[in-house]
């Protein structure tokens, strides 16, 4: 998954050089200098954060006397402090565990949890930038006989790509954003929730 992270974040520089930057130089000097500075800088925190999420350890719980133990792992023989989960994928006990993300190849824990929602909000913000930009030469395509830029069949496709990341982002980041803003996690809900419907029946 990680091979496919770096693919598909390629794809979207190698549009942004071919067909962006071109096109957006027809429009003039200072449009493109624009791009240009703020393409790059998305670049540089959708990579940044992505590569921190991936090599940042989410957390241990500490070894020897803890303040405050819930209960004990059964699968590490050892005690859990409040919101520490036990990864079947790491097979280690995770300090304030989100999920295990296939897209990181690590668990999101304690530690790079904000890396994690840092690269999705840039990933974000990074696609729908180049489809927003993109859209005038998406325009230009259809609408003259005589396009600027004839292959645009791998932009297209690119796009397409573009937007599927979109959607499922935003779908799914209003409630990742209320459990960020609350202080949960995706396993404490879920856990929580099995919890109350175990004393409810």
């Amino acid at each position: 998954m990680v091979a496919l992270v770096i693919v598909l974040t390629l794809s979207v520089v190698v549009i942004f050089y071919i067909f962006i930057i071109p096109f957006t130089l027809l429009q003039g000097f200072y449009l493109t200098l624009f791009h240009l500075l703020f393409g790059h800088w998305l670049l540089i925190m959708i990579v940044f954060n992505y590569f921190m999420g991936v090599f940042t350890h989410p957390g241990r719980p500490p070894q020897g006397m803890l303040p405050e133990v819930v209960s004990m792992c059964k699968k590490c023989i050892a005690p859990k402090p409040p919101r520490t989960h036990h990864c079947s994928v790491c097979n280690m006990c995770v300090l304030k565990m989100d999920h295990h993300c296939p897209w990181l190849n690590n668990c999101v824990g304690h530690y790079n949890h904000r890396y994690f929602v840092m690269f999705c909000v840039f990933m974000w913000v990074g696609s729908a930038y180049v489809a927003i930009t993109s859209f005038p030469l998406f325009i230009d395509q259809f609408r003259n006989e005589e396009p600027r830029f004839q292959p645009l069949k791998f932009w297209i496709v690119n796009l397409s790509l573009d937007l599927a990341l979109i959607e499922p982002l935003f779908k799914e980041s209003p409630p990742d954003v209320m459990l960020l803003a609350s202080n949960f996690s995706d396993v404490v809900v879920v856990s929580t929730t099995h919890l109350l419907a175990s004393v409810c029946n």
